[in-house]
């Protein structure tokens, strides 16, 4: 099973479960009155109700540039619950770049959150949520990029720069078939 995160206040998720896919948003907001580290408790809480699931690797998106200071502590600070749960469990936790996800999702390495949640919805996805969005492409990317490289999705031959031709679109439509 296969977890993909786009880690902040209100992140985006998408899970691989054997052939389905499932996905959704959770808010950690709050409130002013609440201490700061409410939310990574909360964050905790929400990881170790996925212990049931058996996860087998876990890919965040990784954030190099925020809006602000505050965004920027908050990020930080998931990505270290996500490491630590990652890490008392054996399973292996890796961040893919933002324009990585956007330019494999959309073809665009600098696609806006419509973008994204355009393509999901392309694809088959009923969500109007871009953390949502951004996890998808998140979970799609680590789904197909190993068999993109090896020129292996699809049963296409000839490596790397054969596999590269093929569209977003096809892509997807060659790993739903995988999937099954």
């Amino acid at each position: 099973m296969i977890l993909a995160i786009d880690p902040g206040n209100a992140f985006g998720y998408a899970v691989k479960k054997y052939s389905t896919i499932e996905s959704g948003f959770v808010c950690l907001t709050t409130g002013s009155k609440n201490h700061t580290g409410k939310k990574f408790e909360l964050f905790s809480q929400w990881l170790e109700e996925l212990d049931s699931i058996d996860l087998t690797e876990i890919h965040y998106e990784d954030v190099k540039r925020h809006k602000g200071l505050h965004a920027s502590r908050a990020y930080c600070g998931y990505v270290a619950v996500l490491n630590m749960y990652a890490f008392r469990r054996g399973i292996p936790c890796s961040g893919v770049g933002v324009g990585q996800i956007k330019k494999f999702w959309t073809g665009n390495g600098r696609a806006d959150k419509d973008m994204m949640i355009k393509e999901a919805k392309k694809r088959g996805f009923d969500t109007d949520n871009d953390n949502c969005a951004d996890a998808l492409a998140l979970l799609h990317y680590v789904i197909e990029k190993p068999a993109m490289e090896s020129g292996r999705l699809g049963g296409l031959k000839g490596g790397k720069a054969r596999a590269d031709k093929l569209t977003p679109e096809e892509r997807s439509e060659i790993a739903k078939t995988q999937i099954k």
